[in-house]
């Protein structure tokens, strides 16, 4: 489920999609490699940031809030 605010200038639902499948690889490469440790990621476009920060729940697997911010406000 995908939640936005103010006016992104594209689909929130489809960042959501593709930033889940962003969050799969990263953490399939974090446990190839071994390591135990808090996925983040920043996507640094020509005017915009993405910062994708996966929750840490016994729970749930999977849940990630995704923030996008223009530069050339």
């Amino acid at each position: 489920m995908a939640l936005a605010g103010g006016n992104p200038g594209f689909s929130p639902e489809v960042a959501a999609a593709g930033n889940s499948n962003v969050v799969r690889a990263e953490q399939k490469t974090m446990s190839d490699l071994g390591l135990d440790e808090q996925v983040d990621v920043l996507l640094a476009l020509g005017t915009q940031y993405h910062l994708i920060n996966v929750l840490q729940n016994d729970g749930e697997q999977g849940l990630f809030i995704y923030l996008a911010t223009c530069t050339n406000w």
